[in-house]
């Protein structure tokens, strides 16, 4: 399915489906979901990026999991609201993952947002702990579906 934007993607969404969040990095993918009624958003997961076809196949199974019926994936734009490489590398994530699930009769709706500064709030929450990269991707992506649903 087609990227739908953040104005008419609840409209998109199967009704009590959860929602998942895409936190992207080149190294790491933090997911977060929502329970079916999408008032809270919950860090999940921290997949560790591997080759591309292994990372979907991944993120296809966890969708099916956790009976996701849309994705959200952050953008982490400049702090002056213009779009870097990153984006683009975000962009492009987006569009592999719904053809990947495309091709496989399982195609959701997604949208981007803007997600700037969410490491950042995630590695505040996370404290001077040590061994927390893997739960700041969560929280991060947990930050991105909670500001996106209190919209």
């Amino acid at each position: 399915m087609p990227r739908v934007e953040p104005e008419n993607f609840i409209a998109a969404v199967a009704a009590n489906a959860c929602l998942m969040a895409l936190d992207v990095s080149p190294r790491r993918i933090g997911i977060a979901v929502t329970e079916p009624a999408r008032t809270m958003a919950l860090p999940t997961k921290t997949l560790i990026r591997g080759k591309w076809e292994a990372d979907a196949a991944t993120l296809h199974q966890f969708i099916q999991d956790h009976r996701i019926g849309g994705i959200v994936i952050g953008l982490p734009r400049n702090l002056d609201g213009s779009m870097g490489p990153a984006d683009q590398s975000c962009l492009t994530f987006g569009r592999n993952l719904d053809n990947y699930l495309t091709e496989r009769n399982a195609a959701l709706p997604y949208t981007m947002v803007d997600e700037s500064l969410t490491s950042h709030e995630a590695r505040d929450i996370l404290g001077d702990r040590k061994d927390t990269k893997n739960m700041e991707d969560q929280i991060a992506a947990s930050l991105i579906l909670q500001h996106f649903i209190k919209i």
